[in-house]
């Protein structure tokens, strides 16, 4: 009985042994790689937007502003007048991210947008923007033709 018992148990060893063996000479190996893409921020807006004609005392009709995420993180987007822009009128710019929202003004406005679902894809945001001369407070004693400045669209990571 006890060589019975060592024989079993010399088996069950060396069948182990081999088929450790046999997986190891059968394995593969696999190398891995990737390229990591730094953050990045880059946005596309409007290239310009005409108001028409607006006196003093008046709103503009509404206009909308796409704004497109392009980069891989999260953003807030903050509209700014150029810091050349002394003109004032300007100065009363109001935005909206939904009509439901109040109106904020140029400088009091951000809004947030998502990054993109996909490397390389975009997300977009929609907002509203007014010019509101209801309460401008200076008088305007001739036409101002073609009046215009640049909004700048500062993006920031959220």
């Amino acid at each position: 009985m006890k060589n019975k018992l060592i024989f079993l148990i010399i088996t069950l060893f060396c069948f182990n042994f081999f088929n450790l063996v046999s997986a190891e000479t059968n394995a593969g190996s696999m190398g891995v790689s990737t390229d990591v893409q730094a953050e990045t921020i880059s946005i596309e807006v409007n290239s310009s937007i005409d108001f028409g004609t607006v006196a003093k005392g008046y709103n503009s009709t509404r206009q909308t502003i796409k704004i497109i995420n392009k980069g891989n993180v999260g953003i807030n987007v903050v509209p700014r007048l150029d810091s050349s822009y002394n003109g004032g009128i300007f100065n009363y710019l109001y935005f909206q991210r939904i009509l439901s929202d109040p109106l904020k003004q140029i400088g009091n406005f951000s809004i947030s947008i998502d990054k993109p679902s996909t490397l390389g894809g975009t997300e977009n945001a929609t907002m509203y923007i007014w010019l509101n001369l209801e309460n401008y407070p200076e008088e305007v004693t001739s036409n101002l033709n073609d009046h215009n400045t640049n909004v700048i669209f500062w993006a920031t990571k959220v």
